[in-house]
């Protein structure tokens, strides 16, 4: 699982920061609402748990400036 995220990582540090990214795909990710904590990444609309792929994610969003972006509508 940590080879998958590096990789996920490596090929989104290569993307110009200009360029549109979508990543689409089943990374078993849960995240939570606590949207404050992940401001700009997850909005209101996130799920109640958070399990360890849903943080590393987050983390991973976080990191390069990209939004979860099924959480931002009901």
């Amino acid at each position: 699982k940590d080879d998958v995220y590096n990789q996920l990582s490596n090929v989104i540090s290569v993307c110009h920061h200009r360029d549109k990214l979508i990543l689409m795909g089943d990374f078993n990710a849960h995240v939570r609402t606590d949207n404050q904590a992940w401001e700009g990444v997850l909005s209101r609309y996130g799920v109640g748990r958070m399990n360890s792929s849903g943080l590393r994610v987050l983390s991973i969003c976080k990191e390069f400036s990209l939004s979860i972006t099924n959480s931002f509508v009901k």
